[in-house]
């Protein structure tokens, strides 16, 4: 009578086959839940974007500070989102390498400091678009 001891081959394969489907489901599943943060992050911003652009165009328009030099273009103010954190309408999500304060794309992890929106006061509200999506990285929507 043969004493064997330990698994054969077949029991060792169907165990890393189960091991490899339950690690698959578990990455599927933090993937989504990371990027599901990301969309949120990213309309957090995008919601910022339009305070601070209340509150630089408020005032730009009744003239309640000399820090800030507003820039008209036909009906409306404009102004770089790098500047919206330097003038403190932005509240900065990233630190740069000199440590001040960057504004970063959640979506694309790209810094947007450079991208340029419009400040146009129309029928009661605030309308802000963007000036500047050539490189993609600039938010599209506001």
């Amino acid at each position: 009578m043969m004493n064997n001891k330990g698994f054969t081959l077949v029991e060792i394969l169907v165990v890393l086959v189960l091991l490899g489907l339950v690690v698959s489901i578990a990455g599927y599943s933090i993937v989504g839940t990371m990027n599901s943060a990301n969309d949120e992050l990213y309309n957090q911003l995008i919601s910022n974007i339009k305070d601070g652009a209340e509150m630089y165009y408020q005032e730009c328009k009744y003239g309640k500070t000399d820090a800030i030099v507003c820039v008209t273009n036909g009906t409306g103010f404009e102004i770089t989102l790098g500047d919206m954190v330097s003038y403190g309408y932005l509240a900065g999500n990233s630190k740069s390498n000199t440590g001040q304060f960057a504004i970063i794309n959640p979506k694309s992890k790209n810094s947007i400091g450079s991208c340029k929106i419009k400040v146009i006061y129309s029928s009661g509200s605030i309308q802000v678009s963007n000036l500047s999506t050539g490189d993609g990285n600039c938010p599209s929507e506001y």
